[in-house]
Formats: C-alpha cells, structure tokens, sequence
C-alpha cells in the first residue's frame, strides 16, 4: 500500500524521513514514498504525479515554518483530487504546533498532533484501516507501543527545531486568535476528553468484529469496527446520545448500541452521517 509522504522546510523533513522509515515497520504492507527519495536525473515532477496517483493514503507533516509553503499546499490539493480514486485517507501531522495554531486549507483532512502519542496511534490505526490486509487491532497495538519509542528518538532534535520555529514565527503579543482558533483549541481538549474517558473495552471490539464477520472478512470486520467503535452517536435531532460500544451488520444494515442504551439501525451512510468524535 502506498503511502504519499510530503514535507516542507527542514524539521518537517527530518521528521516525514523517520516517520517513512518507521511506518513498515509497525504496518509492513506500507510502502512509503517521500519526495526526498526521488533521485538525481529522474524525472522529477513526473515521478511525484505518479505516486500521488498510486498512492492510498496522504501524510503531509506541518510546522509553524512550513505551513504555508505553496508546494505543501500543492501537494495536499493534489491528494485531496485524488480522493475520490485510489486516495483514501488524507491526514495532516503537526510537529512544534497545535491544531488550533493552524488557519490554513487543510482542515479537512484528519489532523495528528505529533508529540501526543494517542492521537498518533489513531492515525495508525487510520492508516491500517486503508491496508488490503490490515493488522488485527491487538497486533497493531503491540507493534505501535513496541517501536513509538524509536520514532521518538529519532525525531526528538526536529521536533524541538519545530517548536522553536512557532516561537520565533509569531510572538505571543502579535498573535491574534480568532473564534475559529478558539474553537479548534476546544475540540483538542474534547478530544483528549475523549481518549481518556472511552468505555470501549477489548470485549467490545471482539464483539463487534465476530458480529460484523457475518457479511465481511477478517480484516475488513475489524478495520470497520476500529473505525466505528468508539465514536459518539447523535440522535436525528443533533442529540447527543452516548459513545458507541457495540456494532453489528445484517444485508447491508448497521445495528449499534451506545454506552446510553441508544439504539441506532440503519444504513453506513446515515450512520456516519450521525458519528461525532466529540464527547458531548
């Protein structure tokens, strides 16, 4: 599976390098492509059009410097087209910044702060999800805690040339927040509310992937409960109605139960339709 890896400036380099080199390792069906590992004589240009094209899902590392680099954001508008063809997923990592200090195009895409180390395992997950033979979750899990540590050490120097880039780029007292700003910094802690209240337990997700196994295979059960499970439900009404702790497929419809006693039945579409990641 390939994976399009795109940086900008130094510090996002060094860390979109470690990053490419420690993917296989955790996923091995990845195969990384980062514009770096072009080489002197080839076409150049065409051989970055031809991996965006084959490419399953898009990483493009961001730092306070490089955030609003043009060839970034040619880049992501590039993956973002391709979306609808062998593009699946689209995720944006910030290195030496927070989601909230971001007022660019990419807000679309699944965004990762770097330096948290569950966040990073939900954009692995992610990543897996789009695998034709994804890890079972307990595998997955086990290879991410098992190799995080080396992606931290051998990232640690550009993470802090990251972070030192925010300080220098705009100093506090010039730095207006918007209401959007604010309000992207309280999804982030929503969302840190989140991890750390969950209910969904091992049992559930076994559950959920022997109920799923009835229409799909193996994996493809499992990769669709890691990305339901655990979500919040809302109501037809907007209402909030608990965390989604079991999930079962019968001829194409998606019966889930939430952590509130809700019951939802119905097809994919309206069901995700009606997901939320915030906890309330």
């Amino acid at each position: 599976m390939k994976v399009f890896i795109s940086w900008s400036k130094s510090a996002s380099q060094s860390v979109a390098e470690a990053f490419a080199a420690w993917l296989p390792r955790v996923i091995q069906e990845c195969e990384p492509f980062i514009s770096s590992d072009t080489e002197k004589g080839d076409a150049w240009f065409d051989t970055i059009e031809k991996n965006l094209a084959e490419a399953r899902v898009g990483v493009l590392f961001l730092t306070p410097q490089n955030q609003n680099e043009p060839w970034l954001n040619y880049e992501a508008g590039a993956l973002r087209t391709l979306r609808t063809g062998n593009m699946k997923r689209l995720c944006a990592v910030f290195v030496g910044m927070k989601t909230a200090d971001y007022t660019g195009p990419l807000k679309n895409f699944q965004m990762t702060n770097f330096a948290d180390k569950a966040d990073m395992l939900k954009l692995i997950r992610a990543i897996n999800g789009t695998a034709e033979r994804p890890l079972e979750a307990q595998r997955l899990e086990e290879e991410f805690e098992e190799k995080w540590s080396r992606l931290v050490a051998d990232t640690q120097d550009a993470v802090l040339d990251a972070s030192a880039e925010g300080a220098d780029e705009v100093p506090a007292e010039q730095h207006t927040r918007s209401a959007e700003d604010k309000l992207d910094e309280v999804l982030d802690v929503l969302r840190e509310m989140r991890r750390e209240r969950s209910v969904v337990s091992t049992g559930h997700k076994y559950r959920a992937q022997q109920a799923v196994r009835e229409d799909q295979d193996r994996e493809s059960a499992q990769a669709l409960a890691d990305s339901i499970l655990g979500e919040y439900l809302l109501d037809e009404s907007g209402n909030h109605r608990g965390e989604i702790v079991e999930l079962s497929v019968k001829g194409g419809t998606y019966n889930v139960v939430t952590d509130e006693g809700f019951v939802f039945s119905g097809s994919e579409k309206l069901l995700r339709a009606q997901m939320t990641d915030i906890p309330f």
